[in-house]
């Protein structure tokens, strides 16, 4: 068994309609229950998950989605009764290092310049 069979890999459309759409269209024809409504996640939240079929899916996904800039987040959950999980290493480091951007403190010689 691979790696990633291992995990049941989750999209979360964090509220946008046009992600929502767009994986509904996606799933249409698969033959398994994909919306998983009020699903307990690792940080004690309930979120609307879409279950992707399989990694390959969520692959697609991705590469779909790289051509809008819609929201979403994708979650895993190991194994049958392990914790839903926050997946962030779907995204682009900069993304996700965006808000940890901290000017350093300027040093003799140097000048600091923020836009």
């Amino acid at each position: 068994m691979s790696e990633s069979s291992d995990y049941t890999w989750y999209i979360d459309t964090c509220g946008d309609s046009r992600t929502n759409e767009c994986i509904a269209q996606m799933l249409t024809g698969t033959s398994d229950e994909c919306e998983c409504w009020e699903q307990l996640c690792e940080d004690d939240k309930r979120r609307a998950l879409w279950r992707c079929p399989d990694h390959e899916f969520l692959s697609r996904f991705e590469h779909h989605m790289k051509r809008y800039k819609y929201r979403y987040a994708i979650y895993k959950k190991k194994g049958k009764y392990g914790e839903i999980r926050l997946w962030q290493f779907s995204r682009p480091a900069t993304v996700l290092r965006k808000n940890k951007h901290q000017a350093v403190p300027e040093q003799k010689g140097h000048h600091l310049v923020t836009a």
